[in-house]
């Protein structure tokens, strides 16, 4: 079994960092950036298929840290929204 390709590595790294930590737009988007340079090398035959795994799932964690980073952003957005709401009524809401 050969050594697995730093770019495949560091996509896995990113991924799961993104999925932890809840830093989608720092560690989710170079994640999938890095992930799909590694496959797109082993398409072209570049690189033997060895990191392809840890690329597809660095893609994958790394979308889904996209993913829950917008829906908390939107989250409290709406959070924020509605205290105004709340606040804006007469006795100030609950």
């Amino acid at each position: 079994m050969a050594q697995p390709q730093s770019k495949a590595v560091w996509a896995l790294v990113l991924g799961i960092l993104a999925v932890l930590c809840c830093c989608g737009c720092f560690t989710g988007i170079p994640a999938c950036i890095v992930g799909k340079l590694e496959l797109d090398a082993i398409s072209r035959g570049e690189l033997p298929e060895d990191g392809k795994t840890m690329a597809i799932i660095g893609i994958v964690f790394g979308a889904l840290g996209i993913i829950g980073f917008i829906g908390l952003v939107i989250l409290q957005m709406m959070t924020s929204a509605l205290d105004g709401v709340l606040r804006g009524l007469p006795g100030g809401g609950f």
